[in-house]
């Protein structure tokens, strides 16, 4: 049901050496590195996502992606 989701980071080079190690235990690994945001997961699809925060707020965002079978899902999703 849960197609990504994806977290900011205020230290992103840390993170994405925490990440490296951690979810590499996992079995996971880096599947996009796109400079400001690297996602992780496994043949291909990166299911876990952090992004570099440069922002001076404390709260950050999260971002969640569900997955839906067709155009018509996410329409009838809506509504």
């Amino acid at each position: 049901m849960i197609d990504h989701f994806g977290i900011n980071c205020a230290d992103f080079a840390a993170s994405a050496r925490f990440y490296d190690e951690v979810l590499g235990v996992l079995g996971y690994s880096r599947q996009m590195d796109v400079g400001m945001a690297i996602g992780y997961g496994t043949e291909g699809h990166p299911d876990f996502w952090i992004t570099r925060w440069e922002g001076d707020l404390p709260n950050r965002e999260m971002q969640c992606a569900f997955q839906a079978e067709s155009v018509q899902s996410v329409q009838a999703f809506h509504a």
